[in-house]
């Protein structure tokens, strides 16, 4: 597996807050109608998308065996 990015950056517990509410509540419909954030009604597919090796092997890094705790932010 790759290593992570280093490009981490150092903020307050406020505006970590923020990030994280910006993200959980990020909203989707600008970009078009057919766009929707993924939520766990999603993992399924997701799972199913990343067992294709057309898909999954040109990424090397990505953790295998795919099992949905991982997309479910559990793993």
């Amino acid at each position: 597996m790759s290593t992570p990015p280093t490009t981490r950056l150092e903020v307050s517990d406020k505006e970590e807050a923020a990030i994280r509410a910006a993200v959980r509540n990020a909203d989707a419909s600008p970009l078009g109608p057919t766009y929707v954030v993924a939520g766990l009604d999603h993992v399924a597919g997701l799972v199913e998308l990343r067992s294709d090796p057309q898909v999954s092997d040109p990424i090397y890094d990505l953790p295998r065996p795919f099992h949905d705790r991982e997309h479910r932010g559990n793993g």
